[in-house]
């Protein structure tokens, strides 16, 4: 896989910001079904999971909309070299 074609997406110069979204909705995901699993073990983790992942996709969605902001204002100083 050519990564050249990563870096050129508008937004995603390290995909930073996609991976702490990702991440977060998995972490929601996987705490919905930890949930349903009665044993204390399963419900404690389905709630740590559940509290990690809304300020991972909060701040994610801020990272990213910071990036698609300072990417519309930044300069071209010309060719890449």
């Amino acid at each position: 896989m050519d990564m050249n074609q990563l870096d050129k997406m508008r937004g995603m110069p390290a995909g930073f910001p996609f991976a702490m979204i990702l991440l977060g909705v998995i972490c929601g995901i996987a705490s919905g079904i930890l949930a349903s699993i009665d044993a204390r073990f399963f419900t404690t983790l389905a709630n740590s999971l559940n509290f990690l992942s809304v300020p991972l996709i909060e701040w994610g969605a801020i990272l990213q909309g910071v990036l698609w902001i300072c990417g519309a204002f930044a300069k071209k100083s010309g060719p890449p070299t």
